[in-house]
């Protein structure tokens, strides 16, 4: 009988040392589970309107456009850390698929190499050239064609 009374007092002793010890870890915030980890950024998507950033059939940098380019590589060197960054040259659907393909990996390369002089840098950068297969408007009327040039910049950043 002895035996028996001891071993219950010993198992309630162990089991009122756990239960001090779980509401004692509960208490201070922790509750056994350990935490999710941070979710990364959402990217960020700068847009660039080909008219200002290139002249008709071009793939030289102009202004206005290199402003905004300038603007992020201060924002850049400023302390922004970049993991990836994807440039993607788009067209309107004025030329061949063959033609506007390439014309939009010159435009997106050329502003990788914009980027690369100001000093930006990431651990991947990602160049494509979308010619005209992903248009953001129309390509019936002057407006929409001129919508559908542009670079697309996504940016993702360090958590």
């Amino acid at each position: 009988m002895k035996q028996k009374f001891a071993l219950a007092v010993a198992c309630s002793l162990m089991l009122t040392v756990q239960t001090s010890a779980m509401a004692r870890e509960t208490a201070c915030g922790y509750d056994g589970v350990e935490p999710a980890a941070a979710p990364a950024p959402a990217p960020t998507k700068l847009v660039i309107k080909a008219g200002a950033l290139f002249d008709f059939d071009s793939d030289v940098c102009k202004q206005p456009g290199t402003a905004q380019l300038n603007s992020f590589a201060e924002k850049v060197k400023a302390g922004m850390t970049l993991e990836k960054l994807t440039i993607v040259g788009h067209t309107d659907s004025k030329g061949s698929d063959a033609y506007n393909d390439a014309l939009g990996l010159r435009r997106a390369n050329s502003v990788a190499n914009y980027l690369k002089a100001k000093g930006v840098t990431a651990n991947s950068v990602d160049i494509k050239g979308m010619g005209e297969k992903q248009p953001v408007d129309t390509n019936d009327t002057e407006t929409g064609r001129a919508n559908n040039r542009r670079v697309e910049i996504t940016i993702e950043t360090v958590k």
